[in-house]
């Protein structure tokens, strides 16, 4: 319609003041090629003024069809050139990303653009140039004759020779080179989000995660419709700054990535936990960007993407080859987390460090051992990395490759280049993990029959390991489960597991059942497994190991009545006197039990007789109260205290009463039992009769009536010494009482003759009473007559004082005379 208005325009209507003309002949119909609006319809917006948006967008849109023709009568109008369009894009950086090096020449030309304007993300057209697909190397030639900052930096530090060499672009990194572009400017943050949407993600360097890589991508600024290298330069070129705003460039819309660090589980229960670092998008007013990413070269990001020849330049042009990141990862590293291994021939050959380690000591073996990257695992060890080195936290290659990946091909290199599957690391919870133990808990089958086998086990003729590693491969037991079941079993089949896992390297002292915390040797101890017993000591388990209540591998073989484990534990050096939480100790358990042998084995190897539980509980104690009777009498042979109390006063002799066990009674007051004197054996007839309710069967109450018979036959026998004692006392008490009535008539006199004093005393008291009262008397009257005389001689005083007066008042009147 618009094509039509135009042609049917007058002259007068079809030029403006300065105008080209527009009329039919001179304006070229293209919106049959290229299916846009055409460039009469462009004239008719210019020349009416009606929407300045509207016309650098078409202007922008020419620039990146190449539309020649368009351009040449677009010159000559008032656009602001530089400016970006709807899209952020300008009319140079659009040309030049789709390498229209005769548009970018001719805006150059015409003197409308600026070579070093950017776009509305910081791009310049030398980097959009450089690293959109398939490189532009004429564009960028003509841009850097025009005078194009090579080194210039995108919004997070992004140059374009980052961008071409996260792309591979050989010729164009060789323009950048020759133009003496920096190659060792390090990019921003948003080089992680580039690596994620080109279908790679990659974890920091430094840490080791279980994930597969994924093309998952970011949702934020990336186009479905482009493939793997045009969204990584998407954001590569156009990386939003840290304090990009609304409606501000970035790909991110209101949205960043952010890199943090998370402690992860690996694999829920199956794994130890390993140090992970994921990319998650949040809020932009909520993220931050992280300095220490600051640090990816160039040179890193090509390995990143398996670019060995743009490695091979970027090192020969003085590119830093053992620079490191923040996590302290080279490009080596990061050539090996991606499985380039032509990427590490390469930096090998331009004299990178097989042997670099990251931060947390991690090397590029071991991540790449993880990453289960076999191709670069085989060129690092034919460049002499060390297969046994260990990062901080005690991880080997070959534990990483059996715990992540699993790759068979991978552990076939490492264990014929000389790694040793022994080699463990102690899990924070005391669990030691090996390549065995690490494949098994991940569920890595083959791996654990490659780890067997290497061992020298013979899995193909073991019914019982084959069986095992298939429950590995179905998810069904680890190497704590079968262990602990094995030594639990203690023969057929699981013999063979036991003894080929140990042979493995095993660890004889993990904890197979969590809910007790058993290891394989306290079930050994505890079902009599004697075979599995030795096996496992043989392989250096712990003989002291013990379960959450306290409880060791002898006192579960003595509370089972195990003799032979018993014997076999004292002879490996078991402690007699070890006590559980609760403070029972094997002989206690073997006294509660009745078991003589052991607790014959257990005094002849030093056992306390009369240690105490925290209830205050002794060995002779238990056996009393349970009626064992022989079990009784060997305490008390080897020491036993029969008067000792517990913690509520009862004793051995006590209990035996209270619990009706007759023949226990009968060996305690026979050894002494009744140390406690006859009171002790009163104290257990009530012990005895206090249980009776009246509602007894005959055969109950005849069992009782003998067990209360025999007590009286024990308070009948102290009877005679208790009179003879009566009598002595009485003796004493006559004699005291003889004495005492002697000092009573005593004290009787002496209270006569005080009271015959106080009388006296009271007499004499009162007459000095009566003298003293007497004399206050006449104290009174003299000191009223002394009263009495003294007013009479002060009236003498006045009256003579008044005839002086007189008398010289007369002699004064007569002298006047």
């Amino acid at each position: 319609g618009d094509d039509a208005a135009a042609a049917a325009a007058t002259p007068a209507d079809a030029a403006g003041d300065g105008d080209r003309a527009a009329g039919p002949g001179a304006v070229p119909e293209v919106t049959n090629k290229f299916g846009m609006p055409s460039t009469a319809a462009a004239f008719h917006t210019l020349r009416h003024g009606t929407d300045d948006e509207k016309a650098l967008m078409l202007a922008v849109t020419a620039a990146m069809r190449g539309d020649v023709d368009a351009l040449e009568q677009m010159l000559d109008y008032k656009l602001a050139w530089d400016a970006p369009g709807p899209d952020g894009d300008t009319a140079l950086t659009a040309a030049a990303a789709k390498g229209r090096t005769n548009i970018v020449e001719m805006l150059l030309k015409a003197g409308v653009v600026d070579v070093n304007a950017r776009d509305a993300r910081g791009a310049t057209a030398l980097m959009c140039a450089a690293g959109y697909w398939p490189g532009h190397a004429s564009t960028v030639r003509a841009l850097l004759a025009a005078g194009a900052d090579a080194d210039a930096q995108g919004a997070s530090g992004q140059t374009a020779v980052m961008a071409a060499a996260a792309f591979g672009r050989d010729e164009v990194l060789r323009e950048l080179i020759a133009a003496g572009a920096d190659v060792n400017v390090p990019v921003a943050l948003p080089v992680l989000q580039s690596v994620i949407a080109a279908g790679t993600e990659l974890p920091r360097p430094g840490v080791v995660q279980t994930r597969k890589r994924t093309s998952q991508r970011l949702e934020d600024g990336v186009d479905a419709g482009k493939d793997g290298h045009e969204l990584a330069v998407d954001a590569l070129i156009h990386a939003a700054p840290k304090d990009a705003g609304e409606g501000e460039g970035g790909g991110g819309g209101d949205e960043a990535v952010e890199v943090r660090r998370t402690e992860e589980q690996v694999g829920g229960d199956k794994g130890f936990g390993v140090k992970q670092t994921t990319v998650r998008k949040r809020k932009k007013e909520a993220a931050t960007i992280d300095q220490v990413a600051r640090t990816l070269t160039p040179l890193m990001v090509a390995a990143t993407f398996g670019h060995a020849a743009a490695v091979t330049q970027l090192a020969a042009a003085g590119a830093k080859v053992d620079a490191v990141d923040g996590d302290g990862a080279t490009a080596l590293m990061w050539a090996a987390l991606s499985g380039q291994a032509e990427v590490v021939r390469a930096l090998r050959q331009a004299g990178a460090d097989m042997d670099a380690r990251t931060n947390n000591g991690q090397t590029v073996l071991m991540a790449a051992a993880a990453f289960g990257h076999a191709d670069v695992v085989r060129a690092l060890i034919e460049a002499g990395a060390d297969v046994n080195a260990r990062d901080a936290d005690g991880i080997t290659a070959l534990i990483s490759a059996a715990a992540y990946e699993g790759s068979t091909d991978v552990v076939r290199a490492l264990l014929d280049a000389g790694a040793r599957p022994r080699m463990a690391v102690r899990h924070p919870d005391g669990e030691v993990v090996n390549a065995l133990v690490a494949a098994s808990k991940n569920r890595h089958g083959a791996v654990v029959r490659m780890l067997l086998e290497d061992a020298g086990v013979d899995v193909a003729g073991s019914p019982g390991l084959i069986n095992f590693v298939k429950q590995v491969e179905n998810k069904m037991a680890d190497v704590a489960t079968a262990l602990t079941t094995a030594a639990e079993a203690d023969g057929g089949a699981d013999a063979d597991v036991l003894q080929g896992l140990l042979a493995a390297g095993a660890d004889p002292d993990v904890v197979g059942d969590r809910k007790l915390g058993m290891t394989p040797l306290l079930k050994a101890a505890s079902g009599g497994a004697t075979a599995a017993f030795a096996a496992l000591v043989a392989a250096g388990a712990d003989v002291g190991a013990r379960d959450k209540s306290g409880r060791d591998a002898l006192g579960w073989a003595t509370h089972n009545g195990e003799a032979a484990m018993v014997a076999a534990l004292l002879a490996a050096g078991a402690d007699p006197n070890a006590a559980d939480l609760g403070g029972r100790r094997a002989l206690s358990r073997a006294a509660t039990k009745g078991h003589d042998d052991i607790a014959t084995m257990l005094l002849d190897a030093g056992a306390d007789v009369n240690a105490r539980d925290q209830w205050g509980w002794t060995p002779l104690m238990r056996a009393a109260e349970l009626g064992h009777a022989s079990t009784a009498r060997l305490l008390l042979e080897n020491g036993a205290d029969a008067g000792a109390r517990g913690g509520v006063g009862n004793t051995a002799l006590m209990e035996a009463a209270r619990e009706g066990a007759a023949d226990v009674v009968e060996v305690l007051l026979g050894g002494g039992g009744g140390g406690g004197g006859f009171g002790d054996v009163n104290a257990a007839f009530d012990s005895a009769d206090a249980d009776r309710d009246g509602s007894l069967s005959r055969s109950e109450f005849r069992s009782w009536a003998q067990e209360k018979a025999a007590l009286m036959a024990a308070a009948n026998d102290d009877r005679e010494r208790l009179v003879s004692e009566n009598k002595r006392l009485r003796a004493t008490i006559s004699s005291s009482s003889e004495e005492l009535l002697r000092r009573f008539a005593a004290l009787e006199e002496e209270n006569r003759d005080l009271k015959a004093k106080l009388e006296r005393t009271s007499v004499e008291l009162s007459r000095s009473q009566a003298e003293t009262a007497s004399a206050y008397k006449r104290w009174q009257d003299e000191s009223r007559g002394w009263a009495e005389e003294r007013a009479r001689l002060a009236d003498k005083v006045a009256s003579q004082s008044a005839a002086l007066q007189m008398a010289a008042a007369a002699s004064t009147s007569a002298v006047a005379l």
